[in-house]
């Protein structure tokens, strides 16, 4: 029995442990089981039924697991995760609702309108300065940065950001192409390297694009579409643009920002209904006329001098020697008896169509944000085009109230067709007797393009330049691109930020960019084609890919000071990059047929080239920002730099970063007196370095390279180069002083800085070496000092002009640079400032310490000669010009026989004497010869000044936009006129050489015309022109159709607007256009001067445009 009670005891305590954990269990399967609730969203005033309120479940830790939107009567139905959670019921425009799930099954809503009726709202909001770092307050930022809205840019057509810019920013200072797809020259408070690239950094949401140019491009073949890297990015999926110019803000860029940087900020997704717009633009576009050429007759006339001029030297040669085919007006002889404008012939009227759709919207926890855009520019010049398809998505999702999930997407498809050589300089020379097409004996084209015969007597210059039309036609010069971008990001707060704010924010960014460049010249377009065997039906193609694989990871943190007086906050990052690049580039002539255009086609091979690439840079930096009181405010940064670039003494740099401002009109002595007139009152003092790379790697490494021969017949390597352990950062260093004024709260607000950049270790490629040394030049060195020194204002009026409807705004600003060359290593000098001659049409780069990097050297040119040497007395007796050799006093000098001293060029072997009708140069030296002691200075190609202003005008739905950008103080020289003026070849010529010297005693200004003779056309003043420009660079009219009018059609917003682009240029330079950007291609002789070559100048444009949301 006692037995058979402890049998029922152990039972019965084993059935209660069974019990409770089946009842545990049965608790636990309750609350994670996945139950069905449904229910009915009402208005709470008129019953009627919400569509599309937001239902979503949330746990413990506000994180959103599930969810739906009510259907269109109010109806919602789905499974719970887990009934521990809650539903919380949100629809725009009213208050959201939570309630617990529990054991409730059925919810039925009434939502309660939320909106107040009040008599007066006063909102003060504050600016806040988005700086690449921390997002804090405007008035609070201490370093030289400008930001611009791209909102002020609606109704306006640009293809890139860049134009956007121009004149908008002090001390950013660009300088646009003419072509379509052409990129942009920007330089930021001046240029910072001689020999390496000047072009600002971009960065897109944080992250720096990848399409800086690397230090092993070839220059040689470099195109302006080289430096169009922000056509990339379509500027309506642009927000804003900030511009940071001292180094105390781009020293958290590190080395890749020492020439400044560009933060771009796209446009996001906003929670609300789903609105859709579409925005379209057409645009026609004129080029402007150039230079007036000379007619057939003219033409004809002009040469026949040349070649009679020739025997002024003595020559024997009579007039009948040079009376050519092509030069007589004969009846049978069609195809030269014309007068063909070329420059008309190769330009048309260009139209740009513009499309844009976006589509935004988003819920409780998400926005969302889909752009996609078309733009198809026909350029005024034959054959020039430039297509891009862009597609850009962002989406923010808020996993929980702490964290936050991005993912952008970025895609761009780009096709540029570009003439396969200049057109407009080959019309400008091309000789207007000759035909466009072939033409039978009485004068009827034949439909076949016309090319000079091969054995034609006169000249090779004429026949070597190809039938431009032909080539606009039917030549290729294609260059297609692809971008894809995709990042993601992360960003999580540890804790509450209202109560200890710790986030964390890390993103990884991959930047793929494939290019396809294929090239075309069909043997239609070359003389002799059938025995031109290299010439014809020549095919290239190009392609190339860049692969950046970038991540950054940062901790932010901010302080909860019980005093209110101070405010800290602290951020540390790093970020890691991964670049691989690769290019192939095969060349093939004589292909079978003009049909055929593709270099992979049958055909002689002539030219392979391949390379690849692989860099890695490692970067950490820290970063402080302190208030007091909000008006004491201290920044300090540093980043460290690793780069494969360097040997393992100099692989890292370090560039440190401070900033401090003073907010004056914040203090109490100050604030009673000024009242509410003086706003703001701020001293900014910044100081920092940024440094620069040399852009190839290995360098610490000798290059081998193989030799078929070798010693002894004997396959052999050896290096090619030699290696460079000590080579060190180029660094510049940074001191900024600014004052900031705003009047009225803002109506008038002023800006001004001062600032003093000297770049030190200047990194000089390629320098010549003595060949003792086994090779024949350093790859790199670091050479030199230069500085720049400057100054900006900016001057804006808010609304100064306010009245009823009616509203004015004023922006201006004002910006100075000045560029000198501190130091330079006697290497340097050498290799560029030691010219082997001084020939007629060649300016040449020269380095000289005291003087900027882009100045212009040559002589000084004071006329035309009246007389010969022989008519010496005569030219005496009418007090007239002889080529005589003079001393400072202007007293002719004499030989030992006492004969009057004539006047030579002279050159190493060279030595001309000048004769009556050729250009005067001065004799500096007094020597009696032209030659390189007569070489002066003569200008700087860069502005003294440059700016912009404009105004925006409003009364009701109607404004009127207006702005103008301007250069002042800058040289051009002017290659294109040099070119039309010269009369030294067989090109045609401007109007202006018909008064050019014709005979003994004439007085003017235009030397004689003389063929491969003579030395009038040297580098002089002659040519070099003040570039000096004010463009009215557009004017918008834009109105907005009545809100109450557009509903009735389906939509919530629709515009209107005409704009009209660069409708006056103000100049006195002679040439189509005085934007000329600074030459960059260190294999031209003028390489760092801005030389106007005959390129596509800039059109006028007008634009109209419809943009509409629904």
């Amino acid at each position: 029995m006692i037995q058979n009670r402890i049998k029922m005891t152990l039972n019965s305590n084993a059935m209660k442990r069974v019990l409770i954990l089946l009842a545990f269990l049965g608790t636990m399967l309750h609350a994670g089981a996945q139950v069905m609730v449904s229910g009915h969203v009402v208005d709470a005033n008129d019953g009627l039924e919400l569509m599309g309120c937001t239902v979503a479940e949330k746990d413990a830790t506000n994180r959103v697991v599930g969810g739906m939107t009510t259907d269109m009567n109010g109806n919602f139905a789905f499974k719970v995760k887990n009934v521990n959670n809650k539903l919380v019921f949100t629809y725009m425009g009213y208050k959201t609702q939570e309630f617990p799930i529990g054991s409730q099954r059925k919810f039925n809503v009434k939502m309660v309108d939320n909106t107040m009726k009040v008599s007066e709202v006063v909102v003060k909001a504050h600016k806040k300065g988005p700086d690449g770092a921390f997002n804090i307050p405007q008035r609070e930022v201490s370093m030289a940065m400008t930001t611009f809205k791209m909102d002020a840019m609606e109704g306006v057509s640009v293809a890139s950001a860049d134009d956007a810019l121009q004149g908008r920013v002090a001390g950013l200072d660009i300088v646009m192409g003419g072509s379509p797809g052409s990129g942009s020259q920007m330089r930021i408070r001046g240029t910072t390297s001689i020999t390496g690239n000047s072009q600002p950094l971009v960065v897109v949401n944080g992250v720096p694009y990848s399409g800086e140019i690397d230090e092993s491009f070839d220059f040689g073949t470099a195109n302006e579409e080289e430096y169009a890297d922000l056509l990339s990015v379509n500027t309506e999926d642009i927000e804003e643009i900030t511009v940071l110019k001292d180094a105390a803000s781009t020293a958290m860029w590190g080395s890749k920002g020492a020439n400044g940087v560009l933060l771009i900020k796209t446009k996001r997704g906003t929670r609300g209904k789903t609105r859709v717009s579409y925005t379209y633009k057409l645009s026609g576009a004129t080029q402007p006329k150039g230079m007036k050429l000379l007619s057939g007759g003219d033409y004809t006339m002009m040469m026949k001098q040349a070649y009679f001029n020739r025997t002024l030297s003595g020559r024997d040669e009579t007039y009948e020697q040079y009376d050519y085919d092509e030069l007589r007006y004969e009846p049978d002889n069609q195809n030269y008896n014309n007068n063909t404008d070329w420059v008309d012939e190769v330009t048309r009227h260009g139209w740009t169509n513009d499309h844009y759709l976006t589509v935004s919207g988003g819920g409780e926890r998400a926005a969302f944000r889909i752009s996609g855009g078309y733009y198809d520019e026909k350029g005024t010049v034959m054959g020039e085009r430039y297509k891009r398809f862009s597609t850009r998505s962002q989406l923010d999702y808020y996993v929980s109230d702490r964290m936050l999930f991005t993912s952008e997407f970025q895609f761009t498809y780009s096709d540029n067709d570009r003439n396969y050589d200049k057109l407009l300089d080959i019309a400008y020379k091309k000789m207007p007797n000759m035909a466009v097409y072939e033409e039978d004996a009485d004068g009827n084209s034949t439909g076949r393009y016309l090319n000079m015969d091969i054995n034609t007597d006169f000249n090779k210059e004429q026949r070597d330049l190809k039938n431009p039309v032909a080539l606009g036609k039917l030549a290729k010069n294609d260059l297609k691109g692809y971008r894809l971008m995709p990042k993601m990001s992360l960003q999580y707060d540890f804790f509450d930020p209202a109560k200890h704010y710790l986030r964390y924010l890390g993103w990884v960014a991959i930047d793929l960019n494939n290019e396809r460049e294929e090239k075309f010249l069909p043997a239609e377009c070359v003389y002799n084609a059938a025995d031109n065997y290299g010439s014809a039906n020549v095919a290239e193609t190009k392609t190339s890919g860049k692969l950046t694989v970038a991540t950054e990871h940062g901790i932010t943190y901010q302080s909860h000071f019980l005093n209110d007086d101070h405010n800290l906050q602290a951020q540390a990052l790093m970020q890691l990059t991964t670049t691989t690049s690769h290019s192939q580039y095969v060349k093939k002539q004589g292909l079978p047929s003009s049909d055929i255009t593709d270099a992979t086609a049958t055909g002689y091979i002539s030219g392979t080239e391949n390379g690849n690439s692989n860099d890695k840079t490692l970067g950490w930096m820290g970063r402080v920002h302190y208030s007091f009181k909000g008006r004491y405010i201290f920044d300090a940064n540093l980043r460290v730099d690793g780069s494969t670039q360097f040997g393992p003494s100099n692989r890292y740099g370090f560039f440190p970063g401070v900033g401090g401002k003073w907010i004056i009109s914040d203090e109490p002595w100050l604030n009673k007196y000024t009242g509410k007139v003086l706003t703001l009152l701020a001293f900014r003092p910044s100081w920092g370095i940024a440094g620069r790379q040399p852009g190839k790697n290995y360098l610490q490494y000798s290059l081998l390279t193989t030799n078929s021969t070798g010693y002894m017949d004997l396959s052999a390597v050896y290096p090619t180069r030699i290696r460079l352990d000590g080579l060190k950062w180029e660094k510049v260093t940074s001191l900024n002083l600014g004052f900031d004024m705003e009047l009225w709260n803002g109506k008038v607000s002023v800006v001004y800085d001062w600032y003093k950049k000297r770049t030190d270790d200047l990194l000089f490629k390629d320098i010549d070496i003595p060949s003792s040394s086994g090779f024949a030049t350093l790859t790199y060195k670091n050479v030199g000092r230069m500085d720049n020194d400057g100054w900006e204002l900016t001057v804006n009026f808010n609304k100064v002009v306010e009245k009823g409807k009616f509203s004015l705004d004023i922006n201006t600003n004002f910006a100075s640079n000045k560029n000198m060359i501190r130091s330079l290593d006697p290497s340097v000098l050498n290799n560029f400032n030691n010219h082997s001659a001084f020939g007629n049409g060649a300016y040449y780069t020269r380095l000289q310490e005291g003087n900027s990097f882009g100045s212009i050297y040559g002589f000084r040119y004071k006329g035309v000669y009246s007389y010969s040497y022989d008519r010496y007395d005569q030219a005496v007796a009418e007090g007239k010009t002889c080529p005589v050799a003079r001393d400072e006093n202007g007293v002719p000098m004499t030989n030992f026989d006492g004969t009057v001293k004539p006047m030579y060029y002279y050159h190493s072997t060279t030595k001309y004497q000048f004769q009556g009708g050729d250009a005067i140069y001065e004799d500096i030296n007094h020597d009696g010869s032209i030659d390189q002691y007569d070489v002066v200075y003569l200008g700087n190609c860069n502005p003294k000044m440059q700016g912009g202003f404009g105004f925006t005008l409003r009364y009701d739905r109607f404004s009127v936009n207006l702005f103008c950008n301007y250069r002042w103080g800058n040289k051009i020289v002017n290659m294109a006129r040099m070119n039309a003026e010269n009369m030294y070849n067989a090109y045609n010529q401007c109007t202006t050489v018909n008064w050019r010297w014709r005979k003994e005693g004439d007085v003017t200004d235009m030397p004689r015309a003389v063929y491969n003779q003579g030395y009038n056309w040297l580098a002089s003043d002659r040519y070099v022109e003040d570039g000096s420009f004010l463009r009215v660079k557009y004017i918008t009219f834009r109105y907005r159709f009545p809100s109450n009018w557009v509903k009735r059609i389906g939509m919530t917003n629709l515009s209107a607007y005409l704009t009209v682009n660069n409708l006056w240029c103000f100049t006195k330079y002679s040439g189509v256009d005085p934007e000329i950007s600074i030459c960059t291609d260190t294999a031209k002789d003028y390489y760092g001067i801005a030389v106007d070559n005959s390129m596509t100048p800039r059109a006028k444009e007008w634009t109209f445009g419809l943009s509409a949301t629904f």
